[in-house]
C-alpha cells in the first residue's frame, strides 16, 4: 500500500536482469471462481494421483 515497488530478479541462462512491480492495493487474497458451464480444472489438478 506504500507504492514501494517489489523488485523481482530474473534468471534465464547467463542473462540477469530485474523486474520493478509497482503493487498499489487491490485482492492480497484473491479467489479462482468457475465460470459457469466450464470443466473444473482446479479439481481434477487438486485430485491425488493413483500409484
Amino acid at each position: 500500500k506504500d507504492g514501494t515497488p517489489i523488485r523481482l530478479i530474473l534468471k534465464n541462462g547467463q542473462r540477469i536482469r530485474t523486474l520493478d512491480l509497482t503493487y498499489t492495493g487491490g485482492l492480497r487474497y484473491p479467489r479462482l471462481e468457475r465460470v459457469e458451464g466450464t470443466r473444473d480444472r482446479i479439481g481434477d489438478i487438486m485430485t491425488p494421483r493413483r500409484r
